[in-house]
């Protein structure tokens, strides 16, 4: 009866002429590559990523030819690091990568987590592009992530998944922590207790320091467990807030939070604004493993084509990295503003 009943309501409801005419709700910048004919919709999908990823391999030859930033002679012998985060799903973020891989001679990609959205089986094929990237792919696990996701990216060729372990990787030790939530969607509470987080932070970060080998860069997903590795190595990696940003904490460790390289995904379309499209380029230098400049790359959201590239350079390089106060786990500090392009 169920089954009779439902096939009666489908036959009486069913209108073709609505499939072909999508009603669509969200950013005006964003409808061109989501509505049209049925049959078009993955077309202009694939021809949006496409795009994107060559205009990536035009601004970047661009920059490379003509660059007018701050001076900083990029020593083609310089480790470099491409540091993504936050990419939640969006098959464009693996377009952009290989584009930057490519164009900036990148040696190791350091992931900072959020990879997938709800962690589920399905979402593990996604991880399968790290393999083809062909080189080291370095992951911490996002609270989006579950302990599947990572075991999936450590399937793939390249990968590096690193979970309160230190590997050493293109040249530079690396210690890595997931995130020790997961919290794949609203159905599950998040831990919004800062100092419980600030914690977590504060014991892995001891318990590194007590090992004795000192570590050219730390990864981890949240800022507020960052934040606990001040002074504890010159360089930190994390992402979570969809926002990039840098801060060089009292101690002389400098923390970079990455943007959402995936645009964040489908939240994308939950703003007035699309969510950029972020990632960034860190030059080490190969004998002393200290950063000595970034740069950060900044394309337009969902149904946008836009790029900005950004050069930073690091003032003091060889600064001195001491163990500070506690670091608070407020997400203030002092944050390096951005050098015009």
């Amino acid at each position: 009866v169920a089954i009779a009943g439902t096939g009666a309501a489908v036959a009486l409801t069913f209108r073709p002429q609505a499939v072909v005419e999508p009603k669509y709700t969200g950013l005006l910048a964003g409808a061109p590559s989501l509505v049209g004919d049925a049959e078009s919709i993955v077309t202009r999908f694939e021809s949006y990523r496409t795009q994107l990823a060559k205009l990536v391999n035009n601004v970047s030859q661009l920059y490379d030819t003509v660059s007018a930033l701050p001076l900083y002679d990029s020593d083609p012998t310089s480790i470099r690091i491409l540091h993504v985060s936050d990419i939640h799903l969006n098959p464009i973020a693996w377009n952009v990568i290989r584009s930057l891989t490519e164009q900036f001679k990148i040696d190791a990609v350091v992931d900072t987590g959020d990879l997938t959205d709800h962690g589920t089986g399905p979402e593990d094929k996604f991880t399968e592009e790290i393999g083809r990237l062909g080189l080291p792919y370095v992951f911490v696990r996002g609270n989006h992530d579950s302990g599947a996701t990572q075991k999936a990216v450590a399937k793939q060729k390249g990968a590096v998944v690193l979970d309160d372990t230190v590997k050493t990787v293109a040249g530079l030790r690396i210690y890595g922590l997931g995130d020790p939530r997961f919290t794949p969607d609203k159905s599950v509470a998040v831990d919004s207790n800062l100092e419980s987080l600030a914690a977590t932070g504060r014991e892995h970060a001891d318990r590194l320091a007590l090992e004795g080998k000192p570590v050219d860069l730390v990864a981890v997903h949240d800022p507020t467990i960052a934040r606990q590795f001040s002074g504890r190595t010159p360089m930190i990696l994390s992402g979570h807030s969809h926002e990039r940003s840098t801060e060089l904490l009292p101690s002389g460790t400098r923390l970079l939070v990455q943007g959402s390289t995936g645009g964040a995904g489908l939240r994308a379309l939950e703003h007035d604004e699309p969510t950029p499209v972020a990632a960034s380029v860190l030059y080490f230098d190969r004998k002393t493993h200290r950063l000595r400049a970034w740069d950060d790359i900044t394309l337009g959201g969902l149904g946008e084509q836009s790029v900005q590239i950004e050069r930073h350079v690091e003032s003091a390089p060889g600064r001195t990295i001491s163990p500070g106060p506690t670091v608070s786990p407020s997400p203030t500090g002092t944050t390096v503003g951005a050098t015009p392009p």
